[in-house]
């Protein structure tokens, strides 16, 4: 997959880094804003569209509170997905002084811990322990697809009576029902 910048020489053109169809890497402050004000558009309730749903991944090394989160991705239910490549934008995440011109990914924080949005996501134990104790942040409106893996196959056996799921992608139309 080639990595192209879309710069076409106008101000105002797409800062975004185009990875694949869909896919946007986001890795400036330009391109930061500009992709969390289309992900909260996305969670603006219409008439078409009465449910406000996310899907959340986090990659890191050693991710924990004593690693650290690399990218951060996002895919709206429009099938725009954005990755976060959180290391190009570290100076500007968690700066302690509210006042400091850095403290610009507010928008991040305050959609990780928005109750409103559901963000499904898989597995996130490591990332909401790194989220929390290195970021003060708390994930919040989180759906883990993992618990409901580990409760299809049998894991946990207060939770047999379930009805079959058959693989993780049916864990979301088995248990919306």
């Amino acid at each position: 997959m080639v990595i192209f910048n879309e710069d076409k020489g106008d101000e105002g053109a797409s800062n975004f880094i185009t990875v694949g169809p869909g896919v946007q890497l986001i890795r400036d402050l330009t391109s930061f804003h500009q992709a969390m004000d289309n992900i909260h558009q996305s969670l603006i309730p219409t008439k078409s569209k009465d449910y406000l749903i996310t899907f959340c991944g986090f990659w890191g090394s050693e991710m924990s509170r004593k690693g650290r989160i690399s990218f951060i991705s996002i895919t709206t239910i429009e099938g725009i997905t954005w990755i976060f490549d959180m290391i190009a934008l570290d100076s500007y995440w968690n700066v302690d002084d509210p006042n400091d011109e850095r403290h610009d990914l507010d928008d991040l924080t305050r959609y990780l811990e928005d109750t409103c949005s559901e963000k499904v996501v898989y597995g996130a134990k490591d990332a909401v322990d790194c989220l929390i104790h290195k970021h003060k942040i708390d994930l919040r409106g989180m759906f883990d697809l993992q618990i409901i893996e580990v409760m299809e196959r049998g894991k946990i056996r207060a939770f047999r009576k379930l009805p079959e799921i058959v693989s993780v992608p049916n864990c979301l139309t088995t248990t919306s029902k």
